[in-house]
């Protein structure tokens, strides 16, 4: 602790590792993720259910189910909703109130997807 008193550079190095790691470690968002959803299909192969859910309801399985919930969460879908409503103007409104809004009707398709 002394030497640390003696040369204040240090301490400083250490206050900066210190709240950079804290930044790295807590504050920043990942830049580059990348998810991936696989579901195979195959009309061969049908694994007998016990799912009595689906007796009663009629469906066929979860993994229609998985690719429809993908279809209507992709980007592509977003882009059709957004070329036919016009989801951008709606969402970054000025009536709408500031920490609620979309920040800007030009952001990339990456960022109106993650709002």
């Amino acid at each position: 602790m002394k030497q640390l008193i003696k040369h204040p550079y240090w301490l400083i190095c250490l206050v900066a590792i210190v709240v950079f790691t804290f930044y790295q470690a807590i504050l920043v968002t990942d830049r580059y993720v990348s998810t991936t959803h696989v579901v195979l299909n195959s009309p061969a192969v049908a694994a007998p259910s016990l799912d009595f859910g689906a007796i009663l309801s009629g469906t066929s399985g979860s993994g229609d189910l998985l690719l429809l919930r993908d279809h209507l969460l992709s980007v592509d879908m977003l882009k059709k909703l957004d070329a036919q409503l016009g989801l951008r103007q709606h969402y970054s409104a000025s009536d709408i109130d500031y920490f609620s809004r979309l920040k800007g009707a030009d952001l990339p398709i990456e960022k109106f997807h993650k709002y």
